[in-house]
């Protein structure tokens, strides 16, 4: 178990979680360009950030499982 924990790359893990919010934060805007404001811009971004963290968090216990049983 300790390996697996190990394997865990910080880079890897960071540049998913970048384009994860990128994609979630346009998918946000492009549905409200016509009524783009300030503020429905900083919920896009508070949307964004969890989509991102709930998605990593998510993939992050999947591939420890599944690295746990294929070994």
């Amino acid at each position: 178990m300790k390996n697996i924990v190990e394997e865990f790359v910080w880079q890897k893990e960071v540049k998913s979680f970048i384009i994860t919010f990128i994609v979630g934060f346009v998918m946000v805007i492009y549905t409200q360009l016509d009524t783009l404001t300030l503020d429905s811009l900083k919920d896009g971004s508070y949307w964004g950030v969890i989509f991102a963290g709930v998605r990593a968090g998510i993939k992050g216990v999947i591939e420890l499982f599944l690295a746990w049983f294929n070994k």
